[in-house]
């Protein structure tokens, strides 16, 4: 694969194999992309990887989206902004995921890549 262009980094976390595949192949030209299976391997990569942007599946084994986004607060990295996404969702699931500080936008499945690569753009100023 080539380089991308710009040295911004997107962290997927998500346990659909098929989106992250996608992900990867959608996403990255634009940027340097990397994946995790499920909460624990996502928090993993944070350190190692340090993403500008990561985009959170909500639902998933092990540690869910939620549990996510609370151990980032607790390490001190609530300035990563996060992307919330899910197939599951309602008018109040998003407003609690809302109102947690590094959550920037919310996403349903199935995922418009269109809407979700110009989101993160707006996010990145790509």
């Amino acid at each position: 694969m080539s380089e991308p262009a710009g040295g911004k980094r997107l962290l997927l976390i998500d346990d659909d194999e098929s989106l992250r595949e996608l992900f990867v192949l959608a996403m990255g030209k634009a940027f340097h992309v990397a994946v995790a299976e499920d909460g624990v391997a996502g928090l993993a990569k944070v350190g190692a990887f340090k993403p500008d942007l990561i985009v959170l599946d909500l639902m998933m084994p092990q540690l869910n989206g939620f549990e996510v986004l609370r151990k980032l607060q607790a390490l001190g990295l609530a300035a990563i902004p996060v992307i919330v996404i899910t197939g599951y969702s309602d008018q109040a699931n998003e407003s609690i995921v809302s109102r947690e500080p590094n959550v920037v936008a919310f996403c349903q499945k199935p995922l418009k890549f269109s809407d979700l690569t110009a989101k993160i753009n707006g996010l990145l100023a790509v």
